[in-house]
C-alpha cells in the first residue's frame, strides 16, 4: 500500500481556526471612527474607539483584564489560547496605529505590545489634554467680541466650548452665555441686562437666536 505524503503542516503549530471575536480589517477603522488621534482630541477618540474594540472583545487586551496565557499548556504542548491572544495583541496595535495621525506616531516606537502602547498614549495625552484645556480656557476668558460681527463672534466662542467638549472639559450652558456677555463691549450692556433678569434658563439655541 502506497504511503501517503506527510501535510507539510505536521508538527507545527497554528492559531486555531476560529476565534471568540469577530476581527474587523484596519482598512474599516476610517469608516467606524470618524477621527484621527490629534493633540487635541484625546478624550473624544478614546470615548469612540472604545466601543469599537469593546465590541470586537478585544478591549480587555488594553485595559489589562485580559493577560497574555502562557504559552505551553505542558512540555511539548502549546497553548491555543496563547496564539490567539498574540492575534489579538498584534490586531489591536494594527487599529490603534490606523487612527492616528502623523503627529502621534512617532508616540508608538518602542511600545512592544498594544496594552503598553494604549498606556504610553494615555500617560502622555492626559498631560497634553490638561495643558490644552487650560489654553482654551485662558482664551474663552480673553475673548472679545471686538469689531467682529455678532455671528463671527458667536462662532469664535463655540469653536473653544466644543475643542473644550472634545478635550473632556464640557461648559454647561451657563458658564458658556456669561463668557459671552463678558465679551461684550459697553454698547451691548442693555442686551447683556436684559439677559440677566429673564426669569427662565436660556439654553445656547436660545440665546443665539435671541
Amino acid at each position: 500500500m502506497a504511503s501517503h505524503p506527510s501535510s507539510p503542516s505536521a508538527g507545527v503549530s497554528t492559531p486555531p481556526s476560529s476565534s471568540s471575536y469577530s476581527a474587523i480589517p484596519p482598512t474599516h477603522i476610517a469608516t467606524l471612527l470618524p477621527i484621527k488621534l490629534t493633540r487635541d482630541n484625546y478624550i473624544l477618540w478614546k470615548s469612540l474607539l472604545i466601543p469599537i474594540l469593546q465590541n470586537s472583545s478585544l478591549y480587555g487586551i488594553l485595559d489589562g483584564s485580559e493577560t497574555c496565557p502562557s504559552p505551553t499548556l505542558s512540555p511539548n504542548q502549546p497553548n491555543p489560547a496563547y496564539a490567539e491572544w498574540i492575534i489579538k495583541d498584534h490586531t489591536c496595535k494594527i487599529w490603534l496605529h490606523a487612527a492616528l495621525s502623523d503627529f502621534v506616531l512617532p508616540y508608538t516606537v518602542g511600545c512592544t505590545s498594544a496594552k503598553a502602547l494604549w498606556d504610553n498614549l494615555e500617560k502622555r495625552f492626559t498631560a497634553i489634554t490638561r495643558s490644552h484645556i487650560l489654553q482654551l480656557k485662558g482664551q474663552l476668558q480673553a475673548l472679545k467680541k471686538g469689531s467682529d460681527s455678532m455671528m463671527q463672534y458667536l462662532e469664535r466662542m463655540k469653536s473653544l466650548a466644543d475643542g473644550l467638549a472634545a478635550a473632556g472639559a464640557p461648559l454647561d450652558d451657563l458658564d458658556l452665555i456669561a463668557h459671552i456677555l463678558r465679551g461684550l463691549p459697553p454698547a451691548y450692556d442693555s442686551f447683556g441686562t436684559s439677559i440677566h433678569v429673564r426669569a427662565t434658563l436660556l439654553t445656547q439655541i436660545h440665546f443665539t437666536a435671541y
